[in-house]
């Protein structure tokens, strides 16, 4: 990367997922935290982390790691991953840009014995659901698989704004607001470098004629039976459509059809519910 590209990077983007700005004030900034950044970013989607810009953008300059050229060596022993290190100097200041690759598939990068993720502006631990994600890359999945034929114009932009709103609300960050649908669907692995269109993205935000076009078994039906031994169904409904616009009306359509059952309670059982043990205790030996 060089100045220019680097201005450009700033002008343009905030940070998120992929994209940290740290000041590293003239004191420097610690190699655990940068092996830390490097590890998080690792284990979603790669990315960059930027020495000598401020939360803003502004760029302040940075007397961070002046051997910076050691660092890919000793972050490769750390972590097992290689990450490039650009020195840029600008008028404002030295930078230092940290250029991360995302994981191999199927293995978690971890640093100091811990495996680490972004969570919002934070760095914590990755949960047991987190680490088994990345261990199931390595099985076939056939919704990572590209859909021939399929292009952006098949995916709804309705169910592409409310997706986006949701994951903006997952991680805390309205920032994810402004991400263009593209650079959206790039860094949550529905496309690929060359926007090919997964069979994920289509099924959850494909257009219904899309869907039928180019995945027609991709569909949810609903049957409901007041007799569980009955061949014939009560009520029947079939969606295809972008599961993301379809979900809301599906749970709707089930739980309507949640029966509820009144119980009756003895005496003596709600009397025993109400007991406490030292009571009860108390009770049993008078017996």
């Amino acid at each position: 990367m060089n100045e220019a590209e680097l201005k450009e990077l700033i002008k343009h983007s905030t940070e998120n997922y992929d994209l940290e700005f740290k000041s590293a004030s003239r004191s420097g900034f610690p190699y655990v935290k940068v092996a830390q950044y490097c590890s998080a970013m690792a284990n979603v989607s790669g990315g960059r982390l930027i020495l000598g810009v401020d939360d803003n953008g502004n760029i302040l300059g940075t007397e961070a790691f002046e051997r910076y050229h050691e660092l890919p060596n000793r972050l490769m022993q750390d972590l097992g991953i290689s990450v490039q290190v650009d020195e840029i100097l600008t008028n404002e200041g030295r930078v230092l840009v940290f250029n991360i690759p995302r994981h191999f598939q199927g293995r978690a990068v971890k640093y100091d014995g811990k495996y680490y993720i972004r969570n919002g502006s934070s760095l914590t631990e990755m949960t047991d659901d987190q680490l088994r994600g990345i261990y199931s890359e390595i099985e076939p999945d056939f919704t990572g698989e590209i859909c021939d034929g399929a292009v952006l114009d098949d995916l709804d932009n309705e169910a592409l704004d409310v997706y986006r709103e949701r994951w903006a609300q997952k991680h805390g960050r309205s920032e994810y607001l402004r991400t263009d649908f593209k650079n959206m669907l790039k860094a949550l692995n529905l496309i690929d470098e060359n926007n090919h269109i997964t069979y994920a993205a289509l099924i959850i935000l494909g257009k219904t004629a899309s869907i039928q076009r180019l995945l027609p078994c991709s569909e949810i039906i609903f049957e409901w039976r007041q007799n569980a031994n009955s061949v014939n169904y009560d009520y029947r409904q079939k969606w295809q459509a972008p599961f993301i616009l379809a979900h809301a009306e599906i749970w709707q359509v089930i739980n309507a059809r949640n029966q509820k059952y009144s119980i009756q309670e003895g005496f003596s059982k709600r009397i025993y519910g109400r007991l406490t043990k030292k009571w009860f205790e108390r009770l049993w030996l008078t017996q």
